[in-house]
């Protein structure tokens, strides 16, 4: 084990709203449509006095469910994390780092959120899918010769 190249300073929600569907019908199939689940973050540099690697990544995950849809509940959460980049990590590659990795952790923390709150609700828990948050740089090569990355559906 070594450690991480970033580090959570800490982090919070900004908003957490859910409702449960009235019309999900638990004896037919869930139904989990792309165009209804959405993921976003901003990030912006976070400076404070003498630290020039703190960075502020807002990540915003709501599924908003057509009445059509069979799914149980429609939420959105903001969660807000502050994280600090290793100085050993080139200056060029701090923004990628936290973009990928900070979403990763703050995406993790929202999965857990959403699987409690939907757990007190009148329907099953709501497990969000598991997605990746690494986009190929334009310069990369893929990480097998010969071998393309694939895009997972959400």
């Amino acid at each position: 084990m070594k450690p991480a190249p970033i580090s959570l300073l800490e982090y919070f929600a900004t908003d957490l709203t859910f409702s449960a569907n009235p019309n999900f019908a638990s004896d037919k199939p869930t139904e989990i449509k792309e165009c209804e689940f959405g993921v976003e973050d901003r990030l912006q540099r976070a400076p404070k006095e003498g630290e020039d690697h703190r960075w502020q990544l807002t990540l915003e995950i709501k599924h908003q469910v057509a009445p059509e849809t069979n799914f149980p509940y429609s939420f959105r959460l903001v969660l807000v994390g502050f994280f600090n980049v290793a100085n050993s990590v080139k200056p060029e590659n701090e923004e990628r780092m936290v973009r990928i990795q900070g979403a990763s952790v703050l995406y993790g923390m929202a999965r857990e959120i959403v699987r409690a709150v939907t757990g007190r609700g009148p329907h099953r828990p709501v497990m969000l899918p598991t997605v990746s948050f690494y986009e190929k740089s334009p310069n990369s090569t893929p990480p097998i010769a010969g071998v393309e990355e694939q895009k997972a559906p959400i």
